[in-house]
C-alpha cells in the first residue's frame, strides 16, 4: 500500500572525509509504503537517473531529521547519513508528518 509519495527527490549521501553532501546517482518518485511483512513501512524512491532504486526499511531505531528542504536519515544497520531533497516543499511537509 503506497500511504504517500512525492514527485520528486534527489538522494544525497554525506562524505565524512570532506564534510559535505554527495549527490549519488539516484532520483526521482519517493513511494512511503506499508505492507504486511515486517518491517511493514519504507522509503522507496524509484530511480529515474539509473538503474538502482532507494529502498530504505523505517523501523523505530532509524534516525530522522527535517532540515529545510531536507529529510536526512540514518540507517540502524549502515554508517552512511543519506539525506533526501525535495523539489516541491508541500511534498516535504506531508512525507515529513507521517
Amino acid at each position: 500500500e503506497i500511504m504517500d509519495m512525492a514527485k520528486h527527490v534527489v538522494v544525497y549521501k554525506f562524505d565524512t572525509q570532506t564534510n559535505g553532501w554527495q549527490k549519488i546517482d539516484i532520483e526521482g518518485s519517493l513511494f512511503i509504503t506499508r505492507r504486511a511483512a515486517h518491517p511493514t513501512h519504507r522509503f522507496f524512491v524509484l530511480n529515474r537517473s539509473g538503474i538502482h532504486n532507494y529502498e530504505q526499511d523505517i523501523t523505530p531505531d532509524i534516525l530522522l531529521q527535517v532540515e529545510g528542504s531536507y529529510l536526512i536519515l540514518r540507517p540502524p544497520d549502515s554508517p552512511n547519513i543519506i539525506g533526501m531533497w525535495f523539489f516541491q516543499d508541500e511534498e516535504h511537509v506531508a512525507i515529513t508528518t507521517l
